[in-house]
C-alpha cells in the first residue's frame, strides 16, 4: 500500500513553546506526528514515531526494538527499506517535504540480505 507523506514546517504560538520551530508529519492526509525545538532531526523524529507506530509487528521481526529518527532521516529510510519500502521524493519547498512510500517490488528476492523470512 502506498503512503503519501507531507512534512510541514511551522513556527509555535504556544505559551511555553513560543518561536519553537516545529514539523508536523501527515500521513495520507491525516496528521500523525509532531515534534517541536530544535538541535536535532526533527524530520527523521517525526518520521521515525510514525514507523514506530505503523509497522510495530514488523519491527520487532527484525528484532528493531526502537527507532530513534533523532539521528537522522537516512537511518530511519534504511530502516523502512529494511521492512520492504522505499521513499521517493516528490515535491521540497520552505514549508514542506513531500515522499510517497511505496512496497519494494520483487522485495522477497532481496529479504534474505536483511534476515528476513517472506511467507
Amino acid at each position: 500500500m502506498e503512503h503519501t507523506l507531507v512534512f510541514k514546517w511551522g513556527v509555535s504560538r504556544g505559551r511555553d513553546t513560543y518561536g519553537y520551530s516545529i514539523c508536523s508529519l501527515y500521513v495520507n492526509g491525516k496528521k500523525v506526528a509532531m515534534c517541536n525545538g530544535g538541535g536535532y532531526d526533527m524530520q527523521g523524529t517525526v518520521f521515525g514515531n510514525w514507523i514506530a507506530s505503523k509497522f510495530k509487528d514488523e519491527l520487532l521481526k527484525l528484532e528493531i526494538p526502537m527507532i530513534d529518527g533523532a539521528c537522522g532521516f537516512s537511518s530511519v529510510k534504511t530502516t523502512i527499506e529494511a521492512l520492504g519500502y522505499k521513499l521517493e521524493y516528490i515535491h521540497n519547498n520552505s514549508k514542506e517535504s513531500i515522499y510517497v512510500l511505496k512496497p519494494i517490488d520483487n522485495w522477497s528476492k532481496f529479504s534474505r540480505w536483511w534476515g528476513v523470512e517472506i511467507n
